[in-house]
C-alpha cells in the first residue's frame, strides 16, 4: 500500500523535519538529515494550488475531469502524511493534528461515489477515535 510504503521510507531515513530547527542547524548533505519546515504546511499549500487550478477550469471540460481525478492522489498523500505525523512526536501537537484531520474531512465531505462513502464511514470512525484519544490526554 502506498501510504505504508511512504511511512516506512520516512521512518527508515535518518530524517528529522521540524519547524523549531534553526536555519543554521539544518543538515541537508549527510545523515542524520535535519530539515526545517512543516510537512502539513507544504501539503496545505499544495492543496490550495490544486483548488486554484480547478477553479480556473471550465467544469464541463475534459481537462477539468482529468484534474478532478487527481484528487485521489491528493487524498492518498494526505493519508500518508497523517500516518507519518501519527508516528512522530507531532501526534502530541493538537493544533497540528486537528489541521490534518480537518483537511481530511474537507476532502471526504460531499462525495457521492459509493466507494468513497464506504471509505468515509471508516474514516469518520477513525477520526472519532482520534479525537476521543485527545480528550483522554
Amino acid at each position: 500500500m502506498l501510504t505504508l510504503e511512504f511511512c516506512s521510507v520516512l521512518s527508515d531515513l535518518s530524517l528529522q523535519i521540524e519547524e523549531n530547527i534553526p536555519e543554521d542547524g539544518e543538515e541537508l548533505e549527510k545523515g542524520p538529515f535535519k530539515v526545517r519546515g512543516c510537512l502539513l504546511t507544504v501539503f496545505e499549500r499544495l492543496d490550495e494550488e490544486f483548488l486554484k487550478v480547478l477553479k480556473e477550469l471550465d467544469s464541463h471540460s475534459f481537462e477539468y475531469v482529468e484534474r478532478v481525478q487527481d484528487e485521489r492522489k491528493i487524498c492518498e498523500m494526505l493519508e500518508s502524511l497523517i500516518l507519518y505525523l501519527e508516528s512522530t512526536p507531532a501526534v502530541n501537537d493538537r493544533g497540528l493534528m486537528c489541521r490534518a484531520y480537518f483537511k481530511k474531512i474537507e476532502h471526504i465531505y460531499y462525495k457521492f461515489d459509493v466507494r468513497v462513502l464506504k471509505k468515509k464511514r471508516v474514516s469518520i470512525t477513525h477520526l472519532r477515535l482520534q479525537f476521543h484519544n485527545f480528550d483522554d490526554v
